[in-house]
């Protein structure tokens, strides 16, 4: 769905030229820029000459929108703690051609120039604990897209932009050229849900399984699920999740439950047994509760949501001797799965789509992601220049 607006709150700055000469377009990017918080702007920022060392610049051909984008508009800090470091633009999950590399850009990419890429979310270094454990999200000198100042040179540090300059230290994926946009650009829920339900989670084949939100992260899930061939796939929302529900269905879902009040009807579906393994996908503060409940003995919880400060009911979890994991990103080889997951055709994901709109529009995007727009609702929202 496009979306139209005539005042989208994303105008180009006042002072920034419109009318460009065809020699300033080549040099030049439109970005968007958040300001501060709800201020958002359309502007230009100058293509450096040379790029830093061991750069890539890359023309971006779209991103992904997720809840990430919201807290950074609202002025929330981000799920790893850190606050919007403003201005900057944003974006963190693009695809794109390779338009020009460094000389000394790292060979460990494998990439030439003309190549069309998945870029990983995080810049890391590669070296620490951490990193060599595969969780290059979790280094702690990590640089993660759109969470880099503009007054840092050369300033394209986001994906809702022409150009992004990826630093060294991102892993990059090919992404085969038949892999429609708004496709390519789901490989990183689609990677989220892999690793926090494969690598993470641990999903057996044959296994009965929760999954709690039925939102773009829940039904990333699905397809994860289906993947790792999970038995029953049950789904539990709230009765205005009708629409969602209709698409779990077609994604996957053996199961879908109108109530977050799940355990009774949880342990009817599963013969009494419970799920091998639940996944809490929603912020509503009682989800962690529930997945406890309605989870057998010996199970898993996995909890990936933000609570804030969740309970958790300790004598359910040793009574049933439960395993609590969590997770907060993904690692490389769960990218690069999402990755073949995608050019595999194996699942139609066009009713996740639901929104793909211009550079001028991601104000409203946003907003809509966000649930403050009447009658829009958004599931995955593909930004395109």
């Amino acid at each position: 769905m496009a979306v139209q607006s005539e005042d989208s709150g994303c105008a180009e700055a006042a002072g920034d030229p419109v009318a460009l000469s065809r020699k300033e377009y080549s040099v030049s990017s439109r970005a968007a820029v958040l300001e501060g918080p709800r201020r958002l702007q359309l502007r230009r920022i100058a293509i450096p000459d040379e790029l830093p060392a061991g750069a890539a610049l890359v023309r971006i051909e779209g991103g992904g929108m997720c809840g990430t984008d919201v807290h950074q508009y609202r002025g929330l800090a981000g799920a790893a703690g850190q606050p919007p470091p403003y201005p900057m633009v944003l974006g963190h999950e693009p695809v794109g051609v390779i338009e020009r590399l460094s000389p000394d850009a790292s060979p460990g990419w494998g990439v030439s120039v003309g190549d069309r890429v998945a870029v990983e979310p995080t810049a890391s270094c590669g070296v620490c604990p951490r990193c060599a454990a595969g969780q290059r999200h979790q280094c702690p000198d990590r640089q993660v897209y759109s969470y880099l100042p503009i007054d840092r040179a050369p300033s394209l540090w986001g994906a809702y932009a022409d150009y992004l300059v990826v630093l060294p230290g991102t892993v990059l994926h090919p992404m085969p050229a038949h892999v429609e946009i708004a496709d390519a650009v789901f490989f990183n829920p689609l990677a989220a849900a892999l690793s926090w339900t494969i690598d993470v989670g641990g999903t057996q084949r044959g296994e009965d399984v929760l999954v709690i939100g039925p939102g773009q992260r829940g039904l990333a899930s699905i397809i994860a699920l289906k993947e790792a061939g999970a038995g029953r796939i049950i789904v539990a929302g709230r009765e205005r999740d009708g629409r969602k529900f209709d698409i779990a269905r077609s994604l996957g879902a053996t199961d879908v439950l109108e109530d977050l009040d799940v355990a009774d009807a949880v342990l009817d579906i599963t013969g009494g047994r419970g799920v091998h393994r639940a996944f809490d996908f929603t912020p509503a503060p009682d989800a962690l509760r529930l997945a406890v409940a309605a989870t057998g003995r010996g199970g898993t919880v996995m909890y990936v949501a933000r609570h804030g400060e969740a309970g958790l009911p300790a004598d359910d979890l040793l009574r049933k001797e439960l395993t609590v994991k969590t997770a907060l990103g993904a690692e490389s080889a769960a990218f690069a799965q999402a990755v073949a997951v995608l050019a595999s055709g194996r699942h139609d994901l066009s009713a996740l789509h639901t929104h793909r709109i211009g550079l001028d529009d991601v104000d409203l995007a946003v907003r809509i992601l966000a649930g403050e727009v009447d009658g829009q609702d958004a599931i995955h929202v593909t930004v395109v220049p």
